[in-house]
């Protein structure tokens, strides 16, 4: 069988972290310490992981949002193991970066300026520096959890492709129009997202023949909390395919199946 993917597979490390100094928010103390104790433990004391195109100037981990049941434990992961379960309850797990800076010191750590230890890479000593972190994205977690690349999580569709992808796009636009009406005439007031709704609403009326509105593009806006709500617990596209086929080969065809549209599989 082939191996699990690696949490570091799934990262985007085009996203920059913030210094875990001079926030507007300062972090959690429990945040800190998990940060400390997973320098020590994935840094300090293991083989790092060092950051994609960094040169080994830079390792990283993940930290993890459980209580530690004994004191000093980390409940965070290496970056070369696979990312733990995905719950609908909220993000639970944080990227750190560290900075590794070549020093002549080799014992007394302490007098180096935000220093966090001394690490041996190859007979050189680097100096632990610079702890950078960021919660994961909603994309990288559904990365994680095997959905595809192209899989649609917040964004844009043509009613074109709604139909391409099989959907009745009319009966679609449909559904929409009632629930922007009553999120419109609930107390909160401030729909500002659906710019379209008019030129719908119309569509939907039958006044306009459908290739008219055919570029019409449809917003389906999901909050991070939502997506990643959406993602816990989920069933990975790929997998509701493989057991459909598996279980109904008489059903399907060898063809490449569509796999995504607005959160929701085809």
């Amino acid at each position: 069988m082939k191996p699990y993917k690696a949490a570091g597979e799934i990262i985007d490390w085009k996203l920059t972290c913030t210094s875990i100094e001079g926030r507007k928010k300062p972090l959690a103390t429990n945040t800190l310490n998990r940060i400390a104790n997973g320098i020590k433990k994935f840094i300090l004391n293991d083989e790092p992981y060092y950051v994609p195109g960094s040169n080994r100037s830079q390792a990283a981990f993940i930290i993890t949002y459980y209580t530690e049941t004994r004191e000093n434990e980390v409940r965070g992961l290496h970056l070369n193991k696979p990312l733990a379960t995905i719950t609908a309850k909220g993000n639970r797990f944080g990227l750190v970066t560290v900075d590794l800076v070549e020093t002549n010191f080799k014992d007394n750590f302490s007098t180096l300026p935000d220093c966090y230890g001394l690490k041996e890479i190859d007979g050189k000593i680097y100096a632990v520096m610079n702890p950078k972190f960021r919660i994961l994205e909603p994309r990288e977690l559904f990365n994680a959890h095997g959905f595809p690349k192209d899989y649609v999580i917040n964004g844009n569709l043509t009613l074109k492709q709604l139909a391409s992808k099989g959907i009745d796009e009319r009966v679609f636009v449909k559904e929409k129009i009632e629930e922007i009406k009553a999120r419109r005439s609930s107390k909160n007031k401030s729909i500002s997202e659906h710019e379209n709704f008019m030129q719908l609403d119309l569509f939907s009326a039958g006044l306009f023949e459908s290739d008219v509105f055919s570029d019409v593009k449809v917003f389906h806006s999901y909050s991070k909390k939502e997506q990643i709500a959406r993602v816990g617990n989920s069933v990975p596209p790929k997998m509701a395919q493989v057991l459909v086929e598996v279980n109904l080969p008489e059903y399907c065809s060898k063809v490449e199946h569509e796999t995504s549209f607005l959160g929701g599989v085809i």
